[in-house]
């Protein structure tokens, strides 16, 4: 037992791509998505020259963020596992080499 959670632990001390890799699918979608807003950016900019019309820089403006939603997925990853996991490192490393007894009463 103490060398499953001393091995979990220097394992959770690791970089977050070889402790928790990005599953394919999700690094598919994040490509994706960095392309898909690259895209959006670009229609966006070529619509806003066209009319001073408010629909069609509303349009312009839609276009822009439907890109920025396709990074939704990615984005909240990278903030809910990447950033803690980076800041936690150290203390799983600490913990790692703490000593673990078990006491059965």
């Amino acid at each position: 037992m103490r060398a499953a959670i001393r091995a979990d632990l220097r394992a959770a001390s690791l970089p977050l791509r070889i402790a928790d890799p990005l599953p394919r699918r999700d690094e598919v979608a994040a490509r994706i998505g960095v392309v898909f807003l690259f895209a959006c950016i670009a229609v966006s900019t070529g619509l806003d020259p066209l009319s001073e019309d408010v629909l069609v820089e509303g349009v312009s403006q839609g276009i822009l963020v439907l890109g920025w939603v396709a990074l939704w997925r990615p984005a909240e990853r990278f903030v809910t596992e990447t950033v803690p996991h980076f800041f936690n490192r150290r203390r799983h490393a600490e913990f790692a080499e703490i000593e673990v007894a078990f006491a059965w009463e």
